[in-house]
């Protein structure tokens, strides 16, 4: 809240559990996007602990490619969302996004730590 700003009030009917999107590129070392991206498939999954650990998914996101700009988006629909409302030990949840390749090779560009914001829309 920054000093003589009003704090806006936002209606309480706007459903909890925003769209929540992230975006990614995966490039080379020069720039460019990386190869095969047209043909490959990315998954993104959300779990309470990192993928070595738990098999056990809690949400699911749906992940557009675009391989002319190695541009990875990662979207968190409302209904996924609001499964990530109580990140365990506050710190949030583990993602899993995997680019998995046509002859079922495949690369992890993240496996950071998520934590989606159950408000207002939000990218």
């Amino acid at each position: 809240k920054a000093a003589g700003v009003v704090p806006v009030t936002i209606n309480i009917k706007i459903p909890q559990g925003a769209t929540f999107i992230e975006r990614y590129f995966f490039l080379t070392s020069d720039d460019n996007p990386m190869p095969y991206l047209e043909t490959a498939t990315v998954l993104c999954q959300v779990r309470e602990y990192p993928a070595d650990i738990s098999s056990q998914v809690v949400a699911q996101a749906t992940t557009t490619i675009k391989p002319t700009t190695g541009e990875i988006e990662v979207f968190y629909p409302v209904s996924e969302t609001v499964k990530l409302i109580d990140p365990p030990d506050g710190c949030g949840y583990y993602r899993d996004i995997r680019i998995i390749y046509d002859d079922n090779s495949e690369d992890c560009i993240v496996t950071g730590r998520v934590m989606p914001i159950p408000e207002v829309s939000r990218v």
